[in-house]
């Protein structure tokens, strides 16, 4: 494997994330779209009774039920925080966070989004039961963001999509860690030492090399139930199994340019079998595990998370109730005026004290528009939501606030954003050109 052609390797793989998450990010909208019709025709009912169908596992003595919305927020919404830990893995390890220097204006920017949004739901809602919901308003939806960009700004520079890649994924980890220790219900300190316990022995499985996945399949589907007997989200438990899998590739560049002869030796099935082996050493097994589970997270797992929770009616005065001016409020400045503040006042005060610098292409006009695009937040939010707020009538105001936010967000980013001039040089998308990301290697 020639060593020139290292640098298209990587970026092949990032290139492909942010087109799968564009796509994702495309198929959401629709999803959510077809969910907020479909609540508010005649049919409603049959959406109720749809997703309050409810759905139970026996194994033993032992039941596990849940409605079928249930199984969608807390089993299938699984595997999308599952990419997400290997997403975190892949950047601290090989990607735009493994460089602190690098990664410290992106976090301090998610931080001060995070923060600023908080803050400001909580000047809403102080003095309110309301006020437990301060983290609906925190968290960033990267697939959105980037089909945003994507779409309505084609013109932006490659680094400016790379730093909101890198804002969103650390946002990602804030809003996780936030569920983890804020959004518990009947909470169980045995079933939660259970978890830990369980994924112990996978650290250490990880530690002593097993390398056969069915081994921590299992362990994950151990941590994923004793989470849910501890009262805590579930769907942590992919986050947990995402961050274990290896962040570099079994075998160096060096000892995969040994071994070209056996790669390019395809004279019979065992020939082959030993070049997919070498082939599979030479990439992280986070970065495959990712490549081959992002597909089914944006294209299955989110789509259906948005199908099951944003059929929001809008008739019968469900939104009237609960306090709207507080809680919507909360949420709707919490995400448009917090999160822009926040964002953009984090990322100026770092560079001006020296702490962290704007990547090339990146000036005050792409900090504004990154500030506007971190308003956009649909998944996470919609998840701390039901969690934090109990009566459904709630629910739907908070979430109704977050998509009218979500798309305000995205109209002011793409008017802040288009009128920005592009990089000297900067190419616009990967063509079929053999310098492109995305393009074959020659």
């Amino acid at each position: 494997m020639p060593l020139a052609s290292i640098p298209r390797l990587i970026a092949r793989p990032t290139w492909r994330f942010l087109q799968t998450e564009v796509a994702g990010g495309v198929l959401l909208v629709i999803t959510t779209t077809v969910a907020l019709v479909w609540a508010n025709t005649p049919l409603v009912g049959a959406y109720d009774r749809l997703w309050g169908t409810t759905l139970g596992v026996a194994l033993g003595g032992h039941v596990l039920e849940m409605s079928l919305r249930g199984w969608v927020d807390n089993g299938l919404m699984t595997v999308f925080f599952l990419t997400v830990g290997l997403e975190l893995k892949r950047e601290l390890t090989v990607g735009e966070l493994r460089d602190p220097r690098a990664a410290a204006l992106p976090i301090i920017a998610a931080l001060g989004g995070m923060v600023g949004s908080a803050l400001v739901y909580v000047a809403f809602t102080a003095g309110t039961a309301q006020v437990h919901g301060w983290g609906i308003p925190m968290a960033t939806d990267l697939a959105v963001a980037l089909g945003v960009l994507s779409l309505g700004c084609r013109d932006v520079a490659s680094p400016v999509k790379l730093f909101v890649l890198a804002l969103a994924v650390a946002d990602d980890l804030g809003s996780i860690v936030v569920l983890a220790i804020f959004y518990e219900h009947n909470f169980d300190a045995v079933a939660l030492g259970a978890a830990l316990g369980v994924f112990a022995v996978a650290a250490v499985c990880r530690l002593a090399g097993v390398g056969w996945w069915p081994v921590y399949a299992l362990l994950g589907i151990g941590v994923w139930l004793a989470l849910d007997k501890a009262g805590v989200s579930p769907t942590l438990a992919g986050v947990a199994m995402g961050l274990l899998a290896p962040g570099r590739p079994r075998l160096s560049p060096e000892e995969t340019e040994a071994r070209e002869d056996e790669l390019l030796d395809l004279s019979s099935p065992r020939a082959v079998r030993r070049t997919v082996h070498i082939a599979l050493g030479a990439v992280p097994r986070a970065e495959w595990l990712g490549l081959q589970l992002h597909p089914w997270s944006s294209f299955l797992a989110v789509p259906l998370f948005a199908l099951a929770n944003a059929g929001i009616p809008f008739g019968g005065g469900s939104l009237a109730k609960g306090g709207v001016t507080g809680l919507a409020g909360g949420v709707l400045f919490g995400k448009l005026v917090g999160k822009f503040v926040g964002v953009v006042g984090a990322t100026l005060l770092a560079q001006r004290l020296g702490i962290g610098r704007l990547p090339e292409g990146m000036g005050l006009r792409e900090v504004l528009g990154v500030g506007a695009l971190a308003g956009i937040g649909l998944t996470v939010s919609f998840l701390v939501a039901n969690l934090a707020l109990g009566a459904t009538a709630q629910q739907h105001q908070a979430k109704l606030a977050v998509l009218v936010a979500a798309v305000i967000s995205a109209v002011a980013a793409t008017a802040i954003l288009r009128g920005g001039r592009r990089t000297r040089g900067e190419p616009t998308e990967p063509s079929g050109s053999a310098d492109a990301p995305g393009a074959p290697a020659p």
